[in-house]
């Protein structure tokens, strides 16, 4: 099994969160709205430096301030082999320009949504845990 280190980003405003649904048959939870993120490159990049790169190549956002939050884990499919992920969490609490926001990487499309609509869309089970743990959803 190989285990994979990721940032996620959880990034709020007025109420709705930011999400990204991934390109269908790309990366793990393909065609699902996740938390923008990605992959650590630990021999080149502090877990700082991936948050901010992550949220500028996933959401063209330049990351101003930010709180490093927790950390959980899933085991998944990824290329028809398991992987196990490992997510460390940040909360995004500023960005240089919010007119910035468009979808990039490997995301189709990123959009606003309210806590209440995050029980109507796909999203992966390690993202409906974190949502209750964070009080989003019931």
């Amino acid at each position: 099994m190989k285990l994979r280190i990721n940032v996620v980003c959880i990034i709020e405003r007025k109420g709705k969160i930011l999400l990204g649904r991934k390109t269908p048959g790309v990366g793990p939870y393909p065609g699902k709205w996740l938390i923008p993120g990605g992959g650590i490159n630990l021999s080149k990049e502090s877990t700082d430096e991936a948050m901010k790169r992550e949220t500028l190549e996933e959401t063209g956002l330049r990351v101003t301030a930010f709180t490093r939050m927790f950390f959980n884990e899933d085991v998944t499919e990824r290329h028809g082999e398991t992987v196990r992920l490992v997510f460390l969490y940040y909360k995004i609490t500023d960005v240089r320009d919010w007119s910035a926001c468009r979808p990039g990487d490997d995301l189709a499309e990123i959009k606003w949504f309210s806590f209440a609509e995050l029980t109507r869309i796909p999203i992966p089970e390690v993202s409906r845990r974190l949502y209750h743990q964070l009080g989003y959803i019931a």
